[in-house]
């Protein structure tokens, strides 16, 4: 079944904002750009990790969306569920990066209360060894698909 929407029907343009890959990001943008101007339509400027913060199902009132961004790195950002605005409403708690699966990590490890003693404590984690924890999760591999935490 094929939807046949014109341009000129649709009220509202959302486009991703990243993190991604430059090129699809800049073509997105300016496609978007340019026909919000032809139709004079708003945009709805949408970061990517939000959006996986949105679609989890996890009731959870802090989550870290992760998406794989080659290279044995991870894009990776911190959300807060705001549910006096709305129950799938997010607010960022980090800027939103880029970074190793080990720094990845590290980040959590430093940030969290609950981790602040034991084997993963930061100041172990740092050592002459420069070792994080053995978990198959902190592979590459594992961050093909969207990932949430």
């Amino acid at each position: 079944m094929k939807l046949s929407v014109k341009l000129d029907e649709v009220d509202l343009f959302a486009v991703c904002t990243g993190p991604g890959s430059f090129t699809g990001l800049r073509v997105g943008l300016a496609a978007v750009k340019g026909w919000a101007e032809v139709y004079q339509k708003p945009i709805a400027a949408i970061s990517a990790l939000e959006a996986v913060a949105t679609q989890s199902q996890s009731g959870a009132a802090i989550v870290f969306p992760v998406l794989d961004a080659r290279r044995s790195q991870i894009y990776a950002g911190k959300y807060s569920r705001n549910v006096e605005k709305a129950p799938d409403s997010w607010t960022s708690l980090w800027d939103e990066r880029v970074m190793t699966p080990e720094e990845f990590f590290l980040e959590l490890v430093e940030r969290t209360a609950v981790w602040r003693r034991g084997p993963y404590h930061t100041s172990n984690l740092r050592s002459s060894s420069r070792q994080t924890p053995r978990c198959s999760a902190w592979h590459s591999r594992s961050f093909r698909r969207r990932t949430t935490i």
